[in-house]
């Protein structure tokens, strides 16, 4: 394989057959926010903590993928 080619996997480009990944991070980044918030109220501000920083990093991880 090129080099072009493996960092085009790394870094997440889409080919033109690739499908747009961007809603199925978006929609796991709103499991884990709703995770995070069910996690606060049972006072497990831990897990709390650490769901709400991956549904952060995912929906920006889907919002780089819309926009590219």
């Amino acid at each position: 394989m090129e080099e072009r080619g493996r960092q085009g996997i790394v870094s997440g480009e889409q080919g033109p057959n690739m499908p747009n990944r961007a809603p199925d991070w978006l929609n796991q980044a709103l499991r884990d926010l709703e995770q995070a918030e069910e996690s606060r109220r049972a006072g497990r501000h831990e897990w709390a903590y650490f769901a709400a920083e991956q549904a952060a990093e995912k929906a920006v991880k889907a919002l780089h993928l819309h926009v590219g």
